[in-house]
């Protein structure tokens, strides 16, 4: 005999969304669920790179972190946009570090987006459910 229980709150309510600009000089933040936005400025700035070192950028990272999300236990899905230093396009390297920099802060659903991104567009994104086009590998 089952008793037959369904939730009356969103399916998603441990979730929350955050848009983050990784730039030369700072990392840029927004939470679009709270609305509370964050910035850090990078410590070393590599004049042709984005990534000069990965403990930095990792640490950066879990400082805007802690910044935007108030609940560490919740869901952090995650659109980073790369904006900084893009003429030549972001090499192998420098994308691989940065998603594994943000892995390594405690975001696990992570979209990589070459160029930049507005909040509404990603909140787009986010209700559509489906990956933005441009993704990085």
């Amino acid at each position: 005999m089952s008793i037959g229980l369904t939730a009356s709150w969103p399916v998603n309510w441990f979730r929350e969304d955050a848009l983050i600009n990784v730039g030369a000089s700072e990392l840029r933040g927004e939470n679009l669920n709270t609305k509370v936005r964050a910035q850090v400025p990078r410590q070393r700035v590599h004049p042709r790179s984005l990534v000069n070192r990965f403990n930095d950028l990792q640490g950066e990272f879990v400082t805007l972190c802690r910044q935007l999300f108030a609940r560490g236990w919740t869901r952090h899905h995650v659109i980073v946009c790369l904006t900084g230093l893009d003429e030549g396009g972001h090499t192998e390297i420098e994308i691989r570090a940065v998603r594994e920099a943000a892995m390594g802060a405690g975001l696990r659903k992570i979209w990589l987006v070459s160029g930049p991104l507005v909040a509404t567009e990603a909140r787009q994104i986010f209700s559509s459910g489906k990956p933005p086009s441009g993704v990085l590998p």
